[in-house]
């Protein structure tokens, strides 16, 4: 155990056995908001979608001129309507 646990031990042994009951109660519904939260993840879905689009949405515009004027990167460009199998 950490010393944080040790301390918060300590001071619950100080308390009253009522007071040991509510120390319990309050336990018990924090654990459970935080086990609603994991089972619950499709608002953090949501929210990391939504940044993962802005963060694709900026590369984008970053990488726009490059691919508007640099021939090396889209030299390949020409052929991708061309199908590349071996027929056979």
């Amino acid at each position: 155990m950490n010393d944080k646990i040790i301390h918060i031990i300590s001071l619950i042994k100080g308390l009253t056995f009522s007071e040991k009951l509510e120390v319990l109660k309050e336990l018990i519904n924090e654990l459970s908001g935080i086990k609603q939260q994991l089972e619950e993840p499709a608002n953090d879905y949501t929210v990391s979608q939504t940044k993962q689009e802005q963060l694709l949405e900026t590369a984008a515009k970053l990488l726009k001129k490059d691919y508007s004027e640099d021939r090396e990167i889209t030299a390949f460009t020409n052929i991708d309507s061309e199908d590349f199998y071996e027929e056979g």
